[in-house]
C-alpha cells in the first residue's frame, strides 16, 4: 500500500486509493451477533457490558447534578450493518430528552459534545476487544439514512440493517479520499492541523446525517482510519506541540 504521507510533492491518484476496507458481508459481525431463526440478537455477554458502560456514561454526562433522562440506549454504526471491518468502533447512543437538560437545544448539543470529548480523553473502552465511542444526543433526531439501529432496553432493531438497500459510488470515495489526503499532506503546523481534524469530523458527521451511513464523506473518511492517516495525523500533532 502506498505511504499517502510521504508523497510530499505529488498530487494524490483517485486511482491509487485503496478502497478494499470498503467490504460487505454476509452476516453481522460474529464476534457481537448471534442469528436464531434468520434474526440477530446482540449477545448477552456483550449486552450486559454495554449497558453498563452505558450507566457509566450517563452519570458522566450528569447536568448541574442530576441526571439526564435518557429514552433509550441505541448501537448504531458499522458494527450493526454488514459493512463492518477490524477497525470498525461499537457506536453506542444514548437518546436523550433535551428538554430535560435545558430550553435551548444548540447549548444542550455543545454541552453533550463536549462531554463525549472528555469522555474520549478519560477513558479508551473496549467490548471483545472492538472500541465503544459514546454519545448523546437528541431523541427527536430523525435516523441517519442506511443506518441500522438496535434498542439496548428492548432488545429489538428499530430499523435492521439490510443488505440489499446498499449504494456505494467508489469512484466518487476515491475523489474524495485523494483531495483529503492531499490536505493532510499540505498541513504544517500544529493549528492546521487541528483545523484540518475538526474540519474532517465536521464533515463526517454532516455526511451521516445528509447523505447516511454509506455517504462518499463517510467512507472517505473510514479510508483515512483504516490506512493510518488519522493516526499520523494525531502522532504529528503530538511531535509539533511537543516542541
Amino acid at each position: 500500500m502506498i505511504d499517502y504521507l510521504e508523497l510530499l510533492e505529488e498530487d494524490v491518484n483517485p486511482e491509487d486509493i485503496d478502497v478494499s476496507s470498503i467490504k460487505f458481508h454476509s452476516e453481522l459481525n460474529p464476534v457481537l451477533w448471534a442469528k436464531v431463526e434468520g434474526e440477530y440478537y446482540l449477545k448477552d455477554d456483550v449486552k450486559k457490558k454495554l449497558t453498563a458502560i452505558a450507566d457509566k456514561f450517563s452519570d458522566f454526562i450528569r447536568y448541574k447534578g442530576s441526571k439526564i433522562d435518557i429514552k433509550d440506549i441505541v448501537l448504531t454504526g458499522s458494527n450493526c450493518n454488514f459493512n463492518y471491518t477490524p477497525t470498525s468502533d461499537l457506536d453506542l447512543h444514548l437518546e436523550v430528552d433535551y428538554s430535560s437538560v435545558g430550553d435551548e437545544p444548540e447549548l444542550v448539543s455543545e454541552y453533550l459534545f463536549n462531554k463525549k470529548v472528555l469522555w474520549g480523553l478519560k477513558y479508551d473502552i473496549k467490548v471483545s476487544n472492538i472500541s465503544v465511542e459514546c454519545y448523546a444526543g437528541d431523541a427527536s433526531d430523525d435516523r441517519v439514512k442506511g443506518a441500522a439501529y438496535y434498542s439496548l432496553m428492548t432488545g429489538e432493531w428499530l430499523v435492521k440493517p439490510d443488505r440489499n438497500n446498499i449504494v456505494v459510488d467508489l469512484s466518487a470515495v476515491r475523489e474524495k479520499a485523494a483531495e483529503l489526503i492531499e490536505m493532510v499532506e499540505k498541513a504544517e503546523t500544529a493549528e492546521q492541523i487541528k483545523k484540518l481534524k475538526d474540519r474532517l469530523w465536521k464533515m463526517r458527521y454532516s455526511g451521516l446525517h445528509t447523505s447516511g451511513e454509506f455517504s462518499v464523506e463517510t467512507l472517505a473518511y473510514k479510508i483515512l482510519r483504516n490506512n493510518g492517516t488519522l493516526e499520523k495525523m494525531t502522532q504529528r500533532l503530538a511531535a509539533l506541540e511537543a516542541i
